[in-house]
């Protein structure tokens, strides 16, 4: 396949990993083209515009991190990083980097396939057709304002809310205001963007209030499962909830302790900051 029919692109990995990997793109009607790791794989990233992305980086070091800097720079495309480590410290890493998600090797089919499928929905009304990425305004970095969003505004002046429902569309709670149907997301009339899965766990925890969400309820918001059903949640799964958190509060201007809009709730949870 050459690489202007590929939609999907896998960086690095053995060759039986990397196998893995593209076999279970193509179930899920990718076109995946596999790439060595290398700093200069950026630049099939720039020329192919893929829609998803799969980095295997075993221990990911400053260059592996450095490229997942330089593909959010470049691409809005869905972005997996897959490693050995698991430390909250090391998916704190990935994701502050730009990763959508951070799975631990070896990687499990099912639950891949379940990350691709949850990302790829719940971006579904944001992205192009299935070969296309996303796209990023340019110039905008993420967690940044837009720039047609640079000055303070109503946030139902450009989405006409005006009807008897619009309280039905936006969750508000202090400065912050989510429209549940637009993906929109204002702190004090500033729009920010937010990656799907700090979207989902955002809206999670403004419909809950003051009540704790524990981790694997949101562990399963991140991976897009309903959280009325059991699913087993494991560690780097809640390791990666934590991280989620520290990007929401950095994006959203809340202070390190959550006191302004997250905080730690009782137990191994979280819930919205009394104010």
């Amino acid at each position: 396949m050459n690489g202007s029919e590929s939609n999907a692109v896998i960086i690095g990995g053995a060759l039986e990993l990397a196998q893995l990997l593209a076999d279970t793109c193509r179930e899920l009607g990718f076109h995946p083209a596999l790439v060595a790791l290398q700093p200069d794989s950026i630049t099939v990233i720039r020329e192919q515009a893929p829609r998803l992305t799969l980095l295997v980086a075993d221990e990911p070091g400053p260059a592996a991190l450095q490229l997942v800097r330089s593909i959010r720079a470049a691409s809005a495309t869905h972005l997996i990083m897959l490693s050995v480590l698991s430390e909250p410290a090391d998916v704190l890493h990935g994701f502050d980097a730009g990763a959508d998600d951070f799975l631990t090797l070896p990687v499990r089919p099912l639950e891949l396939r379940a990350r691709i499928g949850a990302l790829t929905r719940r971006s579904a009304g944001h992205a192009g057709s299935a070969g296309q990425a996303p796209t990023r305004p340019s110039g905008a970095a993420e967690g940044a304002p837009a720039a047609a969003s640079a000055a303070a505004r109503n946030p139902s002046a450009d989405l006409d809310l005006t009807g008897q429902d619009d309280e039905e569309r936006w969750l508000r709670y202090g400065g912050i205001a989510l429209n549940q149907r637009s993906g929109m997301v204002l702190v004090d009339q500033r729009e920010i963007r937010l990656s799907p899965a700090e979207f989902d766990v955002l809206a999670t925890l403004l419909q809950s209030k003051r009540r704790v969400r524990n981790l694997s309820d949101l562990a399963l918001v991140m991976r897009g499962k309903p959280t009325g059903e059991w699913y087993e949640v494991d560690e780097s799964e809640k390791a990666r909830v934590d991280a989620c958190i520290f990007e929401l509060r950095r994006k959203l201007g809340d202070t390190p302790d959550g006191s302004r809009y997250i905080e730690r709730g009782p137990g191994a949870g979280y819930r919205l900051s009394a104010q």
